[in-house]
């Protein structure tokens, strides 16, 4: 599956920005990192740009649904923002999909199905036909998820172009199982999990595409580091994750670069 080419009208991406996000500060300034010098401008949209005002539109290169929460997502969006999604993808647009926007790109949100207190299991959008399970604490000897950093790691993801392994940050993304959709493409797979689970994903969707990462592949170490305060709780293993992250910063960009040749 290669990148989407000759889209000389699409001059702009969007991020989603909305109840129930995370903080997309780091995802944005990547994304300029990236494509300010090709003339594509970065901004953000709500629920209510993409119902009401048509946000999505052709001049959008491609959409960021960033991590955060499905629920608020679907809270916000309902039916009608979904189809929204869905139809600018099927005309020729890109979603991208990171942590809980790759769970609500799915056909199956499958999230801490052994935690009670935090088990979800729903339907998602149905851009892909695949489940996504999560979170993988068991696999990386982390808690379940929380939203401090007892519940994220820094993973090894194989790059299944060229056999690459890259640097990135978890935080309570799933893994992929498309045994279900022959279509999707597997784009890297998380190398220090057993049998090597798909962690980043891409699918052709009517004339566009989708891509869902478990991973916050926007995540650099040194952003990682400037956000930590020193009141904040989990503050020695916050910065001992962002300390392995700033170690291997090439090689997260390497990966960040590859996933967004797939748009540009």
């Amino acid at each position: 599956m290669g990148s989407l080419k000759g889209l000389s009208l699409r001059n702009k991406i969007l991020i989603y920005c909305d109840y129930g996000c995370s903080d997309i500060t780091n995802l944005h300034k990547e994304l300029e990192r990236c494509f300010q010098d090709k003339g594509i401008k970065i901004s953000e949209v709500d629920a209510s740009g993409i119902i009401k005002e048509n946000a999505l539109n052709e001049e959008v290169l491609a959409f960021f649904m960033p991590g955060g929460a499905s629920t608020p997502y679907r809270q916000k969006l309902k039916e009608y923002g979904n189809d929204k999604i869905a139809e600018y993808v099927k005309n020729g647009g890109v979603y991208f999909g990171i942590c809980a926007g790759a769970y609500y790109a799915c056909d199956k949100i499958n999230f801490e199905m052994d935690v009670p207190e935090l088990r979800l299991e729903r339907t998602g959008m149905n851009l892909i036909n695949a489940a996504a399970v999560g979170t993988l604490y068991k696999e990386l000897g982390i808690a379940p998820y929380s939203p401090d950093t007892s519940s994220a790691a820094v993973v090894d993801i194989r790059c299944e172009d060229d056999g690459a392994v890259c640097a990135a940050y978890y935080h309570g993304g799933p893994y992929f199982d498309i045994s279900e959709d022959k279509e999707c493409e597997v784009l890297g797979t998380y190398e220090n999990v057993k049998n090597h689970p798909p962690a980043i994903i891409a699918k052709k969707y009517g004339k566009g595409m989708v891509l869902a990462s478990g991973v916050h592949l926007e995540d650099s170490g040194e952003r990682l580091g400037a956000a930590i305060h020193k009141l904040k709780k989990d503050r020695d293993n916050a910065l001992a994750i962002a300390e392995q992250l700033k170690k291997r910063e090439i090689s997260r960009q390497i990966l960040f670069n590859k996933m967004m040749n797939r748009i540009r």
